[in-house]
């Protein structure tokens, strides 16, 4: 549901599997509340664990991908004015889950995005994970990592999946050049 033909259409799908309980979070309450679910680090779901499978019968496929797509990100966008990135030095040998990047107007990049049928990630919205939580259970007091803080309400994340092919990157990279994004 999340491919780019079908985003437009997924995005209300998944909103009404979630409304309709037929997806759920991947936070449970019990994680809000600072607490471990039970039997949170027991065993997998049957879709979950063949989902798994696989994606490892493929990962040294994946990773590749992911760095291939992480590095063109970084060499069109890293003297982009109004979009800070990663990082990544020649030979680098990790592979990411998306590629993080850094905008002063990142609604506007997320707007701009979803018009185009692109979804970015939006992780970390706050120091710890979500704004939702309760960070004093966590112990954590604001204004103790203004960085954090600052970066955790800029910060978003481009697609680097197996699925973004060279026109998604062509696409991808000239949306974040077009928006009027300034440091």
């Amino acid at each position: 549901l999340f491919r780019p033909v079908l985003f437009n259409i997924g995005k209300h799908l998944v909103s009404l599997f979630f409304k309709t309980g037929i997806f759920k979070s991947s936070t449970t309450p019990l994680e809000f509340e600072a607490k471990m679910p039970q039997n949170y680090l027991m065993k997998l779901s049957d879709p979950q664990a063949a989902l798994l499978l696989r994606q490892f019968v493929r990962l040294n496929e994946i990773c590749q991908h992911s760095q291939k797509v992480t590095n063109i990100y970084y060499e069109a966008l890293k003297d982009h004015v109004g979009i800070r990135v990663l990082k990544v030095e020649p030979n680098f040998t990790f592979s990411l889950i998306r590629y993080p990047i850094v905008a002063e107007k990142r609604q506007d990049l997320i707007t701009l995005f979803e018009e185009h049928g692109i979804e970015l990630g939006e992780w970390f919205t706050a120091p710890l994970s979500s704004p939702a939580i309760n960070h004093d259970l966590f112990g954590y007091m604001f204004g103790t990592c203004p960085n954090a803080e600052e970066i955790s309400k800029k910060i978003c994340n481009l697609p680097v999946h197996v699925r973004v092919d060279k026109t998604d990157k062509g696409k991808i990279l000239s949306l974040c050049r077009t928006v009027g994004v300034v440091n």
